[in-house]
């Protein structure tokens, strides 16, 4: 019973479609479009390595699932 009042408890109160969930897709590849070139542009080395708990993040928003909620990192 606690298992299944947790997971109710955890669930997101939002349901995504499909077209909202390709729209937070398309907004996140152009913002992120937009840092590497700005990246690039600074000749600034290994930003990868520096803003890859960021980029799962806001991928992960895209989705309505909340990182911390997460254990990712």
């Amino acid at each position: 019973m606690c298992g299944l009042i947790c997971l109710m408890v955890m669930a997101p109160t939002t349901v995504f479609d499909r077209a909202t969930i390709r729209h937070n897709l398309t907004e996140f590849k152009l913002r992120w479009l937009d840092h590497i070139k700005q990246w690039k542009a600074e000749n600034r080395p290994a930003t990868e390595s520096s803003h890859d708990q960021q980029l799962w993040g806001d991928l992960l928003n895209c989705f309505d699932v909340n990182d911390r909620d997460i254990y990712l990192f």
